[in-house]
């Protein structure tokens, strides 16, 4: 039961922050482009499901190994957001001349739903 649960909190975490990249790329860059980087994002989890299943008897899966992993997905998560605020990029694919003013001048649109 506990497993389950884990699993639960670590697929809601990624959903979340599919739905956040979302609301920031929609502000900050056109909306098509912003789904193409949550599509992208998506077929990557079915990858990592699709490759653990093809491979499950050679990687011998211990609950040390998940404990590892997790921590180092709650890490890539912060690292991932510190650089899409460190440098965002425009619409025409160039970076802004402040790296922080595209997210500051884009708070109002990504507070309201």
């Amino acid at each position: 039961m506990l497993i389950h649960l884990a699993v639960f909190l670590i697929t809601l975490s990624g959903l979340i922050f599919e739905i956040g990249l979302t609301r920031i790329y929609s502000a900050t860059i056109w909306y098509h482009f912003a789904f193409i980087a949550v599509s992208v994002a998506l077929l990557g989890w079915g990858l990592g499901g699709f490759a653990l299943h093809t491979f499950q008897r050679q990687l011998n899966p211990t609950l040390n190994k998940a404990a590892v992993l997790v921590i180092l997905y709650a890490a890539t998560i912060v690292i991932c957001l510190g650089m899409i605020v460190e440098f965002p990029f425009g619409s025409n694919g160039s970076r802004f001349i402040s790296s922080r003013h595209s997210f500051r001048s884009s708070w109002p649109a990504l507070r309201y739903p």
